[in-house]
C-alpha cells in the first residue's frame, strides 16, 4: 500500500513531474528491484532473516520520507529530480526485498503449505496496492498533502516494530536454511522455465495494468470513467481470484490450475479485442484478473517446494523477472507504441501468444517433472 502510495504521489498529476521525467522514475525504480536477485541469494546467508526485513523496511521509510521532504520544501527541479531518482531505487529495493523475503520464509517455514502461504502473501500485496490511491483520494479532502504524506512515514515505521514479535520465527528460517540450502552452482532448465513464466505474466499484468484505460477510452471509445473503472475490475478480481484459488486448491490438483490460468488469460483478452460495449469489455477485464490473479504466486511456490536448494535465489530471482516483464508491457510498449504507431489492440493480440506460450511451458515443466518422478 505504501508502495502504490508513493508511486501515486509522483505522478504526473500529483508532484510537478513530466511524463518523460515520471517514466525515468520507473526505470530507477526497477534498476532497485533488479539489484535484490543479485544480491540476496548472499545476504540470505550471512543475514538473520529479521534484520533483512528490518532494513528492507527502513529502505521504504527513507524512500518516503524524501518523497515528503522534495514536497514540504519545495525543492529545485534538479535537486529534487537527484533525490526522487536516488529514493525511487531505495523504494524499488525495499519492495522487492520485502517480498523475496516473506517467500523466502513462507517457503521455509510452512513447508507443507508453502503455496497457500505465498498466495495469501500476494493477495494482501493486492489489496495494500489497490487500497493505497484510494486512501490517499479520501484522506486528501481533509488534510494537506505534506501532512498525509508524514502519517504514511510514521506508518510505515510500523513493519520494523512488528518484526521484533516474529523473530523468533525468523530465527528457525537461519536453522533450517543451514541445513537445507547449498549453493551448487547449477540451475536446471526447469527452474530457468519457471523464472520464464514470471517474465511472461510481468508482461501481460504490465500491460493490461498500464495501458488498458488507454485502449477501452481511444481504441474502443468509451468513456474515461468506465475505462478506468476497468482497472478497478482487474485489481478487484486478481484480489478475489488469489483468496479463491486458497479453497480450490483443495479439491484441484494445484499444477492443473497453474495450467488453467494462462488459458483463462487468453478468455480475457479475447472478450477484450472483440468486446463493443461497456459489458462486453467488464467481463473480459474481469476474466483477466482471474487469470492474472494466482499464476504468478503460484508459480514462485511451486518452483521453491520443487527445487528447495535453490529457494533463496528463486524468491529473489523471480521478482526481478516478473519486473522485468512489466518493464517490457508498461515503458516498452508506451515506446513502441508511440515511435512506431503501433495499435494497442496488437499488443493484445500478442498477449494471447505470450499467454498460450505460458499454459505451454507450465504444462512442460509439470509433465517433466511426473517423468522424472516414474523414472525414479
Amino acid at each position: 500500500m505504501l508502495a502504490s502510495i508513493s508511486q501515486n504521489i509522483m505522478d504526473p498529476g500529483g508532484m510537478a513531474l513530466s511524463k518523460a521525467e515520471y517514466g525515468e522514475m520507473f526505470f530507477f525504480l526497477l534498476s532497485g528491484v533488479l539489484v535484490v536477485p543479485m544480491v540476496f541469494p548472499y545476504i540470505s546467508r550471512r543475514f538473520t532473516m529479521e534484520s533483512i526485513y528490518r532494513f528492507s523496511a527502513l529502505l521504504n521509510v527513507i524512500y518516503l520520507a524524501v518523497v515528503l521532504l522534495c514536497i514540504y520544501f519545495g525543492f529545485r527541479a534538479r535537486l529534487a529530480y537527484i533525490l526522487l531518482a536516488f529514493s525511487s531505487v531505495f523504494g524499488g529495493a525495499a519492495n522487492s526485498l520485502t517480498i523475496s523475503n516473506l517467500q523466502f520464509i513462507a517457503s521455509q517455514l510452512f513447508q507443507e503449505k508453502a503455496k497457500n502461504v505465498t498466495i495469501f502473501i500476494h493477495a494482501l500485496v493486492s489489496i495494500g496496492a489497490s487500497a493505497g490511491p484510494g486512501v490517499m483520494a479520501v484522506t486528501s479532502s481533509y488534510v494537506a498533502l505534506s501532512t498525509n504524506l508524514f502519517a504514511f512515514v510514521v506508518l510505515s515505521v510500523f513493519p520494523i516494530v512488528f518484526s521484533f514479535f516474529v523473530s523468533h520465527d525468523m530465527k528457525k528460517v537461519a536453522a533450517v536454511l543451514q541445513q537445507d540450502e547449498m549453493d551448487n552452482g547449477k540451475f536446471p532448465l526447469s527452474a530457468k522455465l519457471f523464472l520464464f513464466l514470471c517474465v511472461g505474466y510481468g508482461f501481460i499484468e504490465g500491460f493490461s495494468g498500464n495501458w488498458g484505460v488507454t485502449f477501452v477510452e481511444v481504441e474502443k471509445n468509451q468513456d474515461r470513467a468506465f475505462a478506468q473503472s476497468c482497472l478497478s475490475l482487474i485489481w478487484f478480481f486478481i484480489t478475489v481470484g488469489r483468496l479463491s484459488v486458497l479453497f480450490l486448491m483443495k479439491k484441484i490438483p494445484p499444477t492443473l490450475l497453474h495450467v488453467m490460468a494462462p488459458l483463462v488469460m487468453i478468455v480475457g483478452v479475447m472478450l477484450l479485442l472483440s468486446g463493443q460495449d461497456h459489458r462486453g469489455l467488464g467481463i473480459g477485464f474481469s476474466i483477466l484478473g482471474l487469470g492474472l490473479s494466482y499464476f504468478f504466486p503460484m508459480t514462485v511456490a511451486i518452483s521453491m517446494e520443487r527445487f528447495p536448494f535453490l529457494r533463496s535465489k528463486l524468491a529473489s530471482y523471480s521478482s526481478g523477472a516478473v519486473m522485468i516483464g512489466f518493464a517490457a508491457g508498461s515503458v516498452g510498449v508506451g515506446i513502441v507504441s508511440e515511435y512506431f504507431s503501433v495499435a494497442l489492440s496488437s499488443f493484445f493480440s500478442m498477449s494471447l501468444l505470450i499467454a498460450l506460450l505460458l499454459a505451454v511451458t507450465a504444462f512442460y515443466v509439470h509433465k517433466n517433472q511426473k517423468n522424472m518422478i516414474s523414472r525414479q
